[in-house]
């Protein structure tokens, strides 16, 4: 990896993106749970555009990681 690209992941953010994001943990939390049935969860459309918006960072990271790695993605 000696021509290698570094790699960063945006360090700013709102009290909202900490809301959004504290409720999209909520949303997974309560879809992994086996004892959720019938609870009711409250989650606004943007907290899962908030969080679509997380797994395509993740994803793009991992991509740059892959490229800038210059082998396959196994060795990472």
């Amino acid at each position: 990896m000696s021509n290698s690209k570094i790699i960063r992941a945006p360090v700013s953010f709102t009290d909202e993106d900490y809301f959004h994001c504290s409720n999209c943990i909520d949303l997974v939390e309560y879809l992994l749970s086996p004892s959720t049935d019938g609870e009711s969860l409250y989650i606004t459309p943007d907290d899962i555009e908030f969080l679509a918006r997380l797994v395509y960072r993740a994803y793009n990271i991992m991509g740059d990681v892959i490229e800038a790695s210059e082998g396959p993605d196994y060795v990472i």
